[in-house]
């Protein structure tokens, strides 16, 4: 019996995945740190989760070499909870399935 996690996907910038790579190691092989541009990663939920969690700790830290991380690491976050609002509500239900009344 295999047991399907559901994902969905984030687009992150290159410097948005070096950030989650930083903070979460064991993602790194997944992030495709070597391309260049926005690619859409896949994460579970709860990998979701453990990322905006580390990333706002990190934010709350405010001890970043650079703006340019900060702003990144806000934008993880921003991104993050966007993509779990949108799959937790009624966007979770496929438009097909939807019914209206």
């Amino acid at each position: 019996m295999t047991t399907s996690i559901e994902t969905f996907g984030v687009l992150l910038s290159q410097s948005q995945r070096r950030v989650v790579g930083t903070l979460i190691p064991e993602l790194a092989q997944r992030l495709q740190l070597q391309e260049k541009n926005g690619r859409v990663i896949q994460f579970s939920v709860s990998e979701m989760k453990s990322i905006a969690t580390h990333a706002e700790a990190s934010l709350r830290k405010a001890n970043h070499a650079s703006l340019m991380i900060h702003h990144s690491t806000e934008f993880v976050v921003e991104a993050i909870r966007r993509t779990l609002k949108e799959k937790s509500g009624i966007g979770a239900i496929p438009i097909s399935s939807r019914l209206y009344q």
